[in-house]
């Protein structure tokens, strides 16, 4: 059919330049029952005339026949919904998006030092080599003076062969709308006002989550490609090689421009590690990561603050690039909450020194913590948590083996009993206790009633340590069942061996638990965990309990239970205490690859994490506690309570009002808010309550019906724009051969315009045209009754 005869029968269908393709569907009624309703209605029309017509000539017969018949195909085919389906392929211009990382790390002046490096800078700004502004130029700078230079003319070269539209990212991505408003003129001076007005403010950098959302935005629109201006210091959310394939599956190149240096002369602190509780007048160790680029040769100060007050300091040689470890000695000498401080002296020619600090808190407490730990025989895991929990000064330390040597409790100054204290008071003087994997009737009844009463009146921590013999199913129907974090299924002993090692997997609980922190960057963090050897041997359980959170999981779908991966690390509040499961005999194998350092600083946050209900602050009536010690502006801050009035029965009010204080940096006062918990159904007296910190500082909550009762925590704003300071070029090279793009440095730039698809495509258009309300199909209808009518009225026929 051509468009002028389309044009003709149905006005306004297609322009002047026609239609590509055309195809046939029906919308309505089957066309197959129509053709088989209009062959019967035929049939009987037929019949009908041929039977109460007699009278009339064959011929008018006929007339009036075929007449009835094509009406009613008409009308059958109507009803069938014919749509006319056109293809019209548009020429209009490409869509170029532009990517600009808009975080902090772009404000980082780069220490230009290199020929190459004052080369690029010389290649984007315009200017010579020998500038002396080159040699501290920030990057957003760069970006400025590279949209003004002429010589290059980048953007409104770009801006001729496809539409270029802006958007910015960092933690999240934002539309900025054209680079050169409609009706601006395409120069260099408009460009260069568009980057100058930019601000660098995110504190996090998101690439492979912005790249998402752009192909998102743009899916079946025609983009020509993405340019990506950033320094690849991507800290946060999806991989970026993955979106950057995705990108290639869609057709979208990316070309990576990369901003920066990738040797600058940095020294900066990555972390603060040790121990949450201090003792008193006891030496307390705490490592700092200090990652050195391009200083080589030279040596770094390290200094640290207890409360603003100078403790220890350590002067180290930096042999190469790379990270190194400082020990620092912190003898603390008053009982109460430190804020721990690092300081590196600035180094001549460092690229940034706002890196050059690391904080960490302790808690300074005259009683050491008192650890009962209970196992069946020895095993390896017992083994290396003995010694571990043995060198831990922190912990006063007794041992019960029910199948181990009997002369062991008769050495000078031994750990172990001959069997599990059976005084009360003994018993509750403990402040964690540790059941390996030992026979229940071997521990009696009596004594797990008491402790479980010790766990949800005390505030004790009980952990189970899973085995292949006892624990945790010979547990099933004892006092101690309820206090599982987890539900029993089956026995212990029927879960089989794997054959190799599988790797434990972090939960997004435990990725943000500090049990589990090992590295204070959580993608860090992350990628620890992943190198740490797997186990052979989870014990099977069913899911966690409603109050429970799984932490670490066995990710073999072989084994998970109803609600999912099968838990192997699992802590439940139970009271005032705490409960934790470990699912597994085999954290013994994380020392091989990943170091022994995390391996007994998981075991010492587990610890800590159990006896913080025997640390709180407050009365015997009100507990308050906050699941962590310290938060990145944007975590969410939960806070949990338990009260009771003065009989200590539990409280039954709907909520717990509080008072929050935040005492930031800037301000004189703290800022005052109020902050009700929820009580916690079905569990009297517990109360919850969560926000997210929007701001940095030091925070306090207090219960308003027990002052004493007070939780304090710590927000900082988050470092890590400035823990990396180089061009990360491995990460932008991989993006660019992933998506089948360019990665591009200031001297490919002049190239770039070249390297972009045509700014012009075939783009088409899918117009579906409805034959049924064709005028020329309803003005047919109307001519055929009417013809109809005519006929049988000359014929003298109702």
């Amino acid at each position: 059919m051509s468009a002028s005869l389309l044009q003709f029968f149905l006005p306004g269908t297609v322009t002047d330049e026609g239609f590509d393709n055309a195809s046939f569907t029906w919308t309505g009624l089957d066309p197959g029952w129509a053709l088989l309703v209009w062959i019967a209605l035929l049939v009987l029309i037929l019949w009908s005339y041929r039977r109460y017509a007699s009278r009339l000539t064959r011929t008018r017969r006929g007339t009036l026949a075929a007449l009835r018949i094509v009406i009613v195909g008409v009308l059958l085919a109507m009803l069938a919904g014919p749509v006319l389906n056109l293809e019209i392929r548009d020429r209009t211009r490409r869509t170029l998006a532009i990517l600009i990382d808009t975080s902090q790390s772009m404000l980082l002046a780069d220490g230009r030092t290199e020929p190459d490096d004052l080369k690029r800078a010389a290649i984007a700004t315009g200017k010579s080599a020998s500038s002396p502004d080159l040699a501290r130029l920030s990057r957003a700078d760069l970006l400025t003076q590279l949209a003004a230079n002429g010589s290059l003319d980048l953007w409104p070269t770009l801006q001729a062969k496809s539409d270029l539209e802006v958007f910015t990212f960092g933690k999240s991505v934002e539309a900025r709308g054209p680079l050169f408003a409609p009706g601006q003129s395409a120069d260099t001076e408009a460009a260069s006002a568009f980057f100058k007005d930019l601000r660098y403010e995110q504190n996090l950098t998101a690439a492979g989550d912005a790249l998402y959302e752009i192909l998102n935005r743009k899916r079946g629109q025609s983009l020509a490609g993405i340019v990506v201006i950033t320094d690849g210091a991507s800290n946060t959310g999806a991989v970026p090689v993955d979106a950057a394939r995705l990108a290639k599956q869609d057709g979208v190149p990316l070309y990576l421009y990369g901003v920066g240096i990738t040797r600058p002369r940095d020294l900066a602190v990555i972390e603060v590690n040790g121990p949450q509780l201090s003792l008193l007048k006891d030496r307390s160790v705490f490592n700092t990561r200090i990652q050195a680029t391009g200083l080589a040769g030279r040596s770094a100060r390290l200094t640290l603050f207890a409360n603003d007050q100078k403790v220890a300091e350590a002067t180290v040689p930096i042999a190469r690039d790379g990270e190194e470890t400082v020990a620092l000695d912190f003898v603390p000498e008053t009982v109460g909450e430190v804020a721990l401080k690092v300081v590196v002296d600035p180094l001549d020619g460092e690229s940034v020194s706002e890196n050059n600090t690391g904080s960490a808190n302790t808690r300074v407490v005259d009683q050491k913590i008192r650890v009962l730990y209970v196992e069946g025989a020895p095993r390896w895991d017992y083994r290396y948590l003995l010694a571990l929990l043995q060198r831990d000064r922190r912990i006063e330390l007794q041992v019960v083996v029910t199948s181990g040597d009997p002369g062991l409790s008769s050495l000078p100054k031994s750990v172990f009993l001959d069997a599990v204290p059976e005084d009360r008071n003994r018993l509750l003087s403990f402040d964690a206790i540790l059941i390996g994997d030992v026979n229940p009737e071997l521990i009696g009844n009596t004594r797990m009633a008491l402790f479980a009463e010790w766990v949800e009146q005390k505030g004790g921590g009980l952990a189970f340590l899973a085995g292949p013999d006892f624990t945790p199913s010979a547990f099933a129907r004892t006092p101690l069942e309820p206090l599982l974090p987890v539900e029993l299924a089956g026995s212990a002993t029927a879960t089989p061996h794997y054959a190799e090692p599988v790797p434990l997997k972090l939960t997004p609980a435990g990725e943000r638990s500090p049990i589990l922190q090992i590295a204070d960057d959580p993608k860090a963090n992350n990628e620890l965990w992943s190198a740490f050897p797997g186990v052979t041997w989870t014990a099977r359980v069913g899911r966690v309990r409603p109050a429970a959170q799984a932490l670490l999981v066995d990710p073999n779908p072989e084994r998970a239970t109803r609600s999912g991966p099968l838990p192997v690390l699992a802590l439940q509040p139970y009271g005032l205490g705490q409960v934790a499961y470990l699912g597994t005999d085999q954290t013994y194998r994380w020392r091989s690859k990943a170091a022994e350092r995390h391996h007994t600083r998981i075991w010492g946050q587990l610890i800590q994490a159990l006896t913080a209900g025997r640390q709180h602050d407050g009365s015997e009536f009100v507990q308050v506690k906050t699941d962590r010690a310290r938060y990145a502006v944007g975590d969410r801050v939960v806070i949990t309570a338990r009260a009771a009035d003065t009989n200590l029965i539990p409280l039954t009010d709907a909520t717990l009002p509080g008072t929050l204080s935040i005492q930031s940096a800037s301000a004189a006062a703290p800022q005052l808010s109020e902050l009700r918990l929820a009580a916690q159904a079905g569990r009297p007296g517990e109360y919850r309550g969560e926000f997210v910190a929007r701001l940095a500082g030091n925070y306090t909550f207090t219960a308003v019906r027990d002052p004493a009762a007070l939780a304090k925590f710590e927000v900082l704003e988050p470092r890590v724009e400035l823990s990396a300071t180089a061009m990360n070029e491995p990460l932008l090279r991989a993006m660019a051969d992933a998506s089948g793009g360019r990665f591009l440095r200031e001297e490919d730039l002049a190239g770039l315009p070249a390297l972009v698809a045509s700014g012009t495509a075939d783009v088409p258009t899918f117009r579906p045209v409805n034959l049924a309300l064709s005028p020329w199909l309803l003005g047919l209808l109307i001519v055929l009754a009417s013809a109809e009518w005519w006929v049988r009225r000359r014929s003298e026929l109702k």
